[in-house]
C-alpha cells in the first residue's frame, strides 16, 4: 500500500497519520493537569522532526530521500493514470447517456406507432363485426 508506506516515513509515530494518535512526548516534555485549560490548548513538542537538518546529510538520509522521491513519482504518475480514465469514463458516459436519449425516443414512437396500429385495428373490429 503506497499511501501507507509514505505516512509511515512522514508520520512515523501513527500508521494511520497524525490525526488521531498523539506524538511521542520527550521525557522532559511539561506536563499539565489533566482537563486543565493550559493541557487542552498546548500541544506537546514533537519529539523529532520530519526534516533532516541540511548540514552534514548522510547517505541514508540521500536513500530516503530518493525513495520518497520515488514514491512520489509512482504517484504522480497513477494520478495522471487516474485523471485519463477519468476522462475516459466522462467520454463513455457522456456517450451512453446520448444512446439512451436516442433509444428512447425510438422506444416511445415505436409505442406511438403500436397504440395507433391497435386503435386501427379496434377500429376495423368494430366497423366490421
Amino acid at each position: 500500500m503506497l499511501h501507507g508506506a509514505i505516512l509511515s516515513e512522514v508520520a512515523p509515530f501513527c500508521r494511520y497519520g497524525a490525526t488521531h494518535c498523539p506524538r511521542p512526548q520527550a521525557a522532559n516534555a511539561p506536563r499539565a493537569r489533566p482537563g486543565s485549560p493550559i493541557a487542552r490548548t498546548l500541544t506537546p513538542a514533537p519529539a523529532s522532526s520530519i526534516v533532516a537538518p541540511m548540514s552534514g546529510e548522510s547517505p541514508h538520509d540521500a536513500d530516503a530521500l530518493a525513495r520518497l522521491e520515488r514514491r512520489i513519482e509512482d504517484l504522480v504518475a497513477a494520478c495522471r493514470r487516474l485523471q485519463e480514465d477519468n476522462a475516459n469514463w466522462r467520454a463513455r458516459h457522456q456517450a451512453l447517456s446520448a444512446e439512451y436519449v436516442r433509444l428512447n425516443e425510438r422506444t416511445r414512437a415505436a409505442r406511438s406507432r403500436v397504440e395507433e396500429m391497435i386503435g386501427r385495428v379496434a377500429a376495423l373490429t368494430r366497423e366490421g363485426g
